[in-house]
């Protein structure tokens, strides 16, 4: 006779369905803190690349600017007067340029008159010459020629009229386009300089200041720094202007450095060291 037996059915008991709920929970916790940041944050690098490819698109165009202070001559362009342009690079002759009233560019760029010129023929296509280039800071005691060119620590450049040694006062420096004025000895003139606009660095940090209140530049962004500084010991230390911009008398060495730190909302950062030239 066969007999069945039902009680010896197989399965799976109350405490070993526990003990793999509890496994599997285990497991899952551990495979969440493992790949979740990964999941979530796969898109990081991404973001992160467009948001450093928009900074470096516009330090480019801020860069532009730089390469163009004083700006080139260029063909079939209209030059506002008080405009200190250098010739192409190709024609670069270590000389730049002062257009002294408004004047649009022919298609051929002009052979420019160089120190010896004299008289009518230091001017052609309404481009006088200029001096050197560079310019360099005034300094008591130095000879200097007609055309000579400084950059005296308040931002503007100022051309030398009358020939000489410079006295051991600088000028008043002025800011309207048409001062002229003498360095002094004991109140006796010596060199006559006249006013020639605004230096070539500073033109391009008051147009970071004021273009990064708009998308300019093609994105909006924030200037975090846009400082003059100077360096200091073995060149590794520097000191900063402050923030206005404001420059202690005398502070020759600022203004011929300047440091721009760009960036977005999204924390990401550049900076660029531009020097004068």
């Amino acid at each position: 006779m066969i007999v069945n037996d039902s009680s010896n059915k197989q399965g799976f008991t109350l405490i070993e369905v526990i003990i793999t709920l509890v496994i599997v929970a285990i497991v899952g916790a551990m495979m969440a803190s493992y790949f979740g940041t990964s999941i979530t944050q796969s898109s990081l690098p991404l973001s992160r690349l467009s948001n450093s490819a928009k900074l470096n698109q516009i330090m480019e165009k801020i860069t532009f600017e730089y390469n163009n202070l004083p700006p080139t001559w260029r063909p079939d362009t209209a030059f506002a007067a008080g405009t200190v342009i250098l010739p192409r690079t190709a024609n670069r002759n270590g000389y730049q340029y002062y257009c002294a009233a408004g004047v649009t560019s022919g298609a051929t760029e002009p052979v420019w008159p160089l120190s010896t010129c004299t008289g009518s023929s230091c001017t052609v296509s309404g481009f006088s010459y200029n001096g050197t280039a560079p310019p360099k800071n005034w300094v008591a005691g130095t000879a200097y020629a007609v055309n000579a060119i400084v950059y005296p620590p308040n931002g503007y450049q100022y051309i030398c009229l009358t020939a000489g040694t410079s006295g051991d006062t600088p000028p008043n420096w002025g800011t309207d386009s048409s001062w002229t004025g003498y360095d002094t000895t004991a109140a006796v003139n010596q060199v006559r300089w006249a006013y020639r606009g605004i230096q070539p660095l500073v033109v391009l940090k008051n147009s970071v200041d004021t273009n990064s209140t708009t998308d300019y530049y093609g994105a909006p962004y924030t200037v975090v720094a846009n400082r003059f500084i100077k360096f200091s010991g073995s060149g590794t230390n520097y000191t900063e202007d402050t923030a206005s911009g404001a420059l202690a008398p005398g502070n020759t060495d600022y203004r011929k450095y300047l440091k721009v730190i760009i960036g977005l909302s999204t924390g990401e950062q550049l900076t660029t060291l531009f020097v004068r030239r």
